[in-house]
């Protein structure tokens, strides 16, 4: 037997019927597991959060092992029982009329102590040069309160990826308008932890806010795009097909190994729009579903 899912052999097979979702679907008890944990996660108790000063004589270490100075501001979230600390890194650029910092957040750890998790937040904001020094003390002060903030939202909602962009003036953290900012505010990266520290700090992680579905929308705009009839993609427009479908899916491997449960519940919604095309390519979306099953099995 097969996992409608994932793809693999498994002795057993559970059947998950989800009407909210219109999902109706054979999955092995891995997957069945994952995708109810997602289904389910909106009647977990929220974690209880909240923002400390952090031991400044204690010796902290980066996820690179390197100790941080004495005189670095840090931190400290606790979320339910877990301690995570944090080290303020800031720089600052000179234009003709105006200065520009970027602080950053960014998870450490108590020398000799595991770093298990990798959060960390930016942001940015620019100050003209008139301004007084305790103006400009008074914005850096607020940028920093700001972004410790930014950090405990993140570890509030990192059950749903974590991801954070302005649009407009206005914040959105995982679909939900936030904040409004400034002209002058910009939230340059925000990650979600244990793959945070495989990432730049410049990457891009996705151009909108990823909901509950953003990548079964953008799949169905995807085939709406390329089928000629319903259902059928045409030779003509697999390569276009398949380049889309395949930027979608690096999307799609990022978010899983993130987030495996909402990917599970998202990646069988996906499915379920493969599963009825056809194409002149008899092969191609034979290997569209197992490019997709890989993933979920990842």
């Amino acid at each position: 037997m097969k996992c409608k899912l994932c793809g693999q052999d498994v002795k057993e097979l559970k059947r998950i019927h989800l009407d909210d979702y219109n999902l109706d679907s054979e999955v092995c008890p891995d997957c069945f597991n994952r995708i109810m944990g997602s289904y389910l996660k909106e009647e977990q108790a929220p974690a209880h959060m909240s923002i400390e000063k952090a031991d400044l004589k204690t010796i902290y270490v980066d996820a690179n092992g390197m100790k941080l100075p004495l005189n670095v501001p840090k931190f400290l979230i606790k979320k339910n029982n877990q301690e995570h600390y944090f080290g303020l890194m800031s720089q600052s650029v000179e234009h003709e009329n105006e200065k520009t910092y970027l602080y950053k957040a960014v998870e450490i750890a108590k020398e000799g102590t595991p770093l298990k998790t990798h959060y960390q937040a930016a942001l940015s904001f620019k100050v003209s040069h008139d301004l007084s020094q305790d103006e400009l003390d008074g914005k850096r002060i607020q940028a920093y309160q700001d972004l410790k903030k930014k950090v405990a939202d993140i570890m509030k909602q990192d059950d749903a990826f974590g991801n954070a962009i302005v649009q407009d003036g206005t914040m959105y953290m995982n679909g939900k308008k936030e904040q409004h900012f400034s002209d002058d505010t910009q939230i340059y990266y925000m990650s979600a932890p244990d793959t945070a520290k495989a990432l730049t700090d410049h990457t891009v992680l996705f151009p909108v806010v990823v909901d509950d579905e953003y990548f079964y929308n953008e799949l169905f705009d995807i085939v709406i795009t390329f089928s000629s009839i319903e259902n059928f993609i045409p030779l003509d427009n697999v390569q276009k097909f398949a380049l889309f479908y395949r930027k979608l899916l690096k999307q799609f491997s990022f978010y899983a190994s993130v987030n495996p449960d909402d990917a599970a519940l998202q990646g069988l919604e996906m499915m379920q729009l493969l599963e009825p095309l056809e194409s002149d390519d008899e092969a191609f979306i034979e290997v569209c579903i197992k490019e997709l099953q890989s993933i979920i099995h990842m």
